[in-house]
């Protein structure tokens, strides 16, 4: 009977995912995000207010997307593509549930030039975009010390896919430009310094381009490029 116990123990065992500490870091830190939002949800629920289901879906979805990542297997989504019609969609809800979370404090609105083929399509994992997404959105908010605007812009250009994410908060020193992206590295007084770190990682082993732009005092621009296909 010990024996049978011990097999079954070492095949379940076999299942479980391999814990690796990059992944980890990252889910550490894009976790609190989706929890944000469910406490603002749970908080407007209690008040009386109707709950909406389609930003519950989404934080369910985000916190499923992050513990499924946790494993030995990293994703960039290399083999797998997402059509800018759908990326489009999903950025507007991921603005919607941003505004939530953020309650308006600071304004996330979602801007592109409403001509370009959404059939179009360009390579990784969608929940990873929006992990990526989500990350920069808070980061813009956070260079904000009152009310603000943080602006998620798209747009395509012939075979490249623009992505920008801008606000017009605090800034960023020139010291400090040159190390963005450097793993732990962070200008944010309760920063982990992973998100910029795991964002740039994942844009370009995709092959595409990722830049930060920053005025001290005037805002942050990041810049994404990736090409599309069709």
């Amino acid at each position: 009977m010990a024996r049978t116990n011990l097999s079954l123990l070492k095949k379940s065992e076999s299942h479980l995912p391999v814990f690796d500490e990059g992944s980890y870091e990252r889910a550490w830190h894009d976790l609190k995000s989706p929890i944000s939002m469910l406490r603002c949800l749970a908080d407007e629920s209690r008040e009386g207010a109707p709950v909406d289901s389609i930003l519950l879906g989404a934080a369910v979805d985000r916190l499923d997307a992050i513990l499924k990542s946790v494993d030995r297997r990293p994703n960039t989504g290399q083999s797998q593509s997402v059509s800018l019609g759908e990326f489009r969609a999903a950025a507007v809800r991921l603005v919607e549930s941003k505004n939530l979370e953020f309650n308006n404090e600071v304004k996330v609105v979602y801007e592109d030039d409403g001509d370009f083929n959404e059939s179009l399509k360009f390579k990784g994992d969608m929940n990873e975009w929006l992990r990526l997404l989500s990350n920069l959105i808070n980061n813009s908010r956070d260079a904000y010390h009152s009310a603000g605007k943080v602006i998620l812009e798209l747009k395509s250009k012939g075979d490249e896919l623009l992505l920008k994410v801008c606000d017009r908060g605090c800034g960023i020193p020139n010291a400090s430009l040159g190390r963005l992206g450097k793993k732990y590295y962070t200008t944010k007084a309760c920063g982990q310094g992973l998100g910029l770190f795991f964002g740039k990682m994942f844009v370009e082993a995709l092959g595409g381009s990722f830049g930060v732009f920053s005025k001290f005092g005037h805002g942050t621009t990041v810049e994404i490029r990736l090409p599309t296909m069709v």
